[in-house]
């Protein structure tokens, strides 16, 4: 196969897209494309099943795969629910190579409209972040991070401390106790 890509590109099943992904951070739109797609295997899949086109237990796991990933994705866009365990990265890694490998075949057929194209770059952008990160923090890191500043902040304007004021929050927890013992 030839690697058509070009710098700063990379090529996802026959789809060129800039390397990163340029919707890599619209975690909204990236979850309400997973939605889709896991409404759609829902939808769909039981029907290829009844017309034995699909194995039950192909359609169950795929149905089970996006599930996770949905699950994920509200997680990391809402912080509701739990992180999906990760044991089963490499199935979310190939059910999302399946989708692109569809969305290339689709596209070489018909060729890319808009709509095709955002769905294309948002399944990219899922895919990417399922990589592994060098050198830098991953989406479920700095979800994890948002997650406990946004509890902090809800914390400590319930409880009538400045969440922008370091000193004044300090200052309230006993911090001023270490300037008072020196100058003393």
């Amino acid at each position: 196969m030839i690697d058509l890509a070009g710098p700063n590109e990379r090529d996802w099943m026959g789809i060129i897209s800039p390397e990163p992904p340029t919707l890599r951070g619209d975690h909204h739109a990236i979850l309400d494309q997973a939605r889709q797609m896991l409404a759609t295997r829902k939808r769909k899949l039981p029907y290829l099943v009844h017309q034995r086109k699909m194995k039950k237990q192909d359609a169950d796991h795929q149905i089970a795969i996006f599930t996770f990933i949905v699950e994920d994705w509200e997680w990391i866009v809402t912080g509701k629910g739990q992180r999906a365990c990760s044991t089963n990265y490499q199935d979310r890694k190939d059910q999302l190579d399946q989708s692109l490998s569809t969305i290339a075949e689709i596209a070489k057929e018909n060729g890319f409209d808009e709509k095709l194209e955002r769905q294309a770059q948002l399944v990219i952008a899922m895919r990417w972040h399922l990589e592994k990160k060098h050198f830098r923090k991953d989406v479920y890191w700095l979800a994890a991070t948002t997650h406990e500043l946004r509890n902090q902040a809800k914390f400590r304007i319930h409880n009538g401390t400045n969440a922008l004021d370091p000193i004044t929050d300090n200052n309230r927890r006993g911090g001023h106790h270490a300037v008072q013992k020196y100058a003393a």
